[in-house]
């Protein structure tokens, strides 16, 4: 097989992580897995230069999701600021970073991406600093944003959601709220397709 793209994947051993390892394989790339349990950490500078050896494109997935845990912030903005100073050096042709639409906070209307930022919980509020710290470097390293919404598929968090269902467990509210969601895997398809593309340069995707 002939690759496209060297791909380096943070966070590789994640939910969202594993399906995109799996879909960037098939079309054709060759893919650096970036994951705690081969001791990478996106906290620690001297694990992440060695990865990023040769690197054309970096999609940044890696982050803490709990909003109870102390190194959420840690974590999710200095480490995302360790990972573009390093594909800076690396000379990156191209670092996409998976953000969440919960930047926007809580939205009554249609909004698209030029909706402004008013995140509500730590978590929301971490990827929105996030964020501004991947835009803010447009002019050393070619990015592109991905804001994505509840990502549904099989795991244990779904799991867990059916099983309290199938036991009859209250609906919260009226029963007629709306959530976004998005499937795991066309979020992961989502991220192929934008890998390598000149036109999604400097670009955010809701």
């Amino acid at each position: 097989m002939v690759f496209d793209m060297r791909v380096l994947v943070t966070g590789a051993d994640g939910f969202v992580g594993r399906e995109l390892v799996r879909a960037l394989r098939a079309a054709g790339h060759y893919v650096v897995e970036f994951k705690l349990s081969s001791g990478h950490d996106i906290t620690k500078k001297e694990t992440i230069a060695p990865a990023m050896h040769g690197i054309g494109v970096v999609c940044h997935l890696a982050a803490v999701l709990d909003e109870t845990a102390p190194e959420l912030w840690r974590v999710n903005v200095e480490g995302t600021k360790n990972m573009l100073d390093a594909a800076v050096r690396a000379g990156v042709e191209q670092f996409i970073f998976l953000s969440t639409v919960g930047v926007m906070g809580d939205v009554d209307s249609e909004a698209d991406e030029s909706a402004p930022y008013n995140p509500k919980t730590k978590y929301e509020k971490s990827k929105a600093e996030a964020e501004k710290l991947v835009l803010s470097y447009q002019e050393a390293l070619p990015v592109t944003v991905v804001r994505s919404a509840l990502v549904l598929g099989a795991n244990k968090y779904w799991a867990e959601i059916a099983r309290a269902v199938r036991k009859g467990a209250p609906l919260a509210g009226s029963g007629e709220n709306t959530w976004q969601t998005v499937y795991v895997k066309d979020l992961a398809n989502a991220l192929v397709f934008l890998t390598g593309r000149d036109d999604a340069i400097g670009e955010v995707f809701i």
